[in-house]
């Protein structure tokens, strides 16, 4: 289908042309916990099993951070979620090649816990992300570094980490102009490319799983 591509997003990067994009927004894969093991990767796939490695995953997100540098334009911005745990390693991966990074991760305030409080730990109901530049540009607006957006209700969740497209909106919106590229390098559930697209953005997705790739197919088909 149109604007989504199927295949690893570090080659499928490296044949893009060079500051050919506006805007990055993306959820990389991270460590989840299943049980009593971590498994570094996506939940809910079929197709594709990432390594279980922690520096493979690394050197993964090095390679393809490099890439997206590259395909940047400048003065542009990018957003990467990613794991309360892993907030210094991923900074220091964007910094590297040569983001300057916000000194405070933005907050995704779900509204609801992850899980039922049993009295022994405090509920999760927030998600962090960070906010990068490459060179610089204003934001469209004076945004608060907290978003208060419920989460996609289970039932209707096409990934286990899914991000609701209001939420991808507001940070499309306040980071881009209409007619301009977004890419989601780890496309997952499409929900970039389909806030992209109500945004009147051109999106762009890479997904290597086959099962994802097609269901961010149905579901362009479905937005308007």
């Amino acid at each position: 289908c149109p604007n989504v591509i199927r295949g690893n997003c570090i080659e499928e990067m490296g044949k893009m042309q060079a500051e050919s994009i506006d805007l990055i927004v993306t959820d990389t894969p991270w460590g989840i916990e299943i049980g009593d093991s971590q498994v570094f990767g996506r939940m809910g796939s079929s197709d594709v099993q990432f390594d279980d490695n922690y520096h493979t995953t690394f050197d993964m997100l090095d390679k393809a951070i490099e890439q997206m540098w590259r395909v940047l334009k400048y003065d542009r911005h990018i957003y990467v979620f990613y794991a309360c745990e892993f907030y210094s390693a991923v900074r220091k991966l964007l910094e590297k090649h040569g983001f300057s990074v916000h000194p405070y991760p933005l907050i995704w305030d779900k509204g609801s816990g992850s899980y039922p409080s049993q009295q022994t730990s405090y509920v999760h109901s927030y998600e962090p992300f960070l906010w990068a530049s490459k060179g610089k540009r204003l934001l469209n607006g004076s945004p608060r570094d907290v978003f208060p957006i419920k989460r996609v209700p289970p039932e209707k969740k096409i990934h286990a980490t899914e991000k609701p497209t209001e939420l991808l909106r507001d940070i499309i919106k306040m980071s881009s102009m209409p007619g301009e590229k977004v890419l989601d390098p780890f496309a997952g559930s499409g929900a970039v490319l389909t806030a992209a697209k109500e945004t009147l953005r051109q999106g762009i997705g890479i997904e290597l799983d086959g099962v994802y790739f097609t269901k961010i197919c149905d579901r362009m088909k479905e937005t308007t």
